[in-house]
């Protein structure tokens, strides 16, 4: 009897992670920034739309950017030192 009730226990505690675990990955596919509460795109990580803004990416010195170790492929940077030569 004892066994029963454990079992009966463990698939409820089972069950109650596997819903967890499934509604963390359906709300983690991805951001969306907008001011019409549009969802992000399903091909997308990050979603921004705006018909009167743009983005602003971080603004570092040619030092700065040096600094980064092992900076990702494709990372982009708005370079201090030649924002003259745009």
């Amino acid at each position: 009897m004892k066994i029963k009730k454990w079992f009966k226990l463990f698939n409820i505690v089972l069950l109650i992670q596997l819903i967890f675990i499934s509604a963390v990955e359906v709300f983690s596919q991805g951001v969306a920034i907008n001011t019409t509460g549009n969802a992000a795109d399903n091909s997308a990580g990050l979603d921004v739309q705006f018909s009167d803004k743009g983005i602003l990416i971080p603004r570092l010195t040619i030092s700065q950017r040096n600094a980064i170790i092992n900076p990702a492929e494709g990372l982009l940077i708005y370079n201090l030192d030649n924002s003259n030569n745009c």
